[in-house]
């Protein structure tokens, strides 16, 4: 049916981090004391594949517009990593660490809207919205890909 199709796909790793850092000053015993600490959190997203349908909605003989929804699999890393330094009359010592704190792998329903514009019979341009959750947090996509038809 030329108005529906199955779709499956590799959604590439991905990361997102945040990060924060400062300083104190101040004097312990007359001498200069300086304590500084920096750490980051970051959110390790592991490849994803989904599986799902596509309902096509011919707009002309150039333009579709569609609709599309089906399950999303995802395995996400949760690391942490910081360094405090202390600097105490000139001497600096720093302790560091890092690591993964936890993980999560599950499977949600995505759904989206998006367009396809066809160049020739065989070649398309395609832009989209998707919606899902991963671990409890709603992620928006929005992709740009060219198809071709075999």
């Amino acid at each position: 049916n030329e108005n529906f199709a199955v779709e499956a796909g590799v959604i590439g790793p991905a990361e997102a981090s945040v990060s924060a850092s400062g300083s104190i000053t101040g004097t312990l015993n007359g001498k200069p004391l300086v304590l500084s600490a920096a750490g980051s959190l970051i959110a390790d997203a592991k490849e994803s594949y989904t599986l799902g349908g596509k309902l096509n909605l011919p707009v002309n003989d150039k333009f579709t517009a569609y609709a599309k929804g089906g399950m999303l699999w995802w395995d996400v890393d949760y690391k942490a990593s910081g360094t405090l330094t202390v600097t105490y009359n000139g001497q600096a010592t720093s302790i560091s660490g890092s690591g993964t704190y936890a993980s999560a792998d599950g499977s949600d329903p995505y759904y989206g809207i998006g367009g396809s514009y066809s160049v020739t019979d065989k070649v398309s341009i395609n832009a989209d919205w998707l919606r899902t959750e991963i671990d409890g947090a709603d992620i928006d996509a929005y992709s740009l890909t060219a198809s071709m038809k075999f």
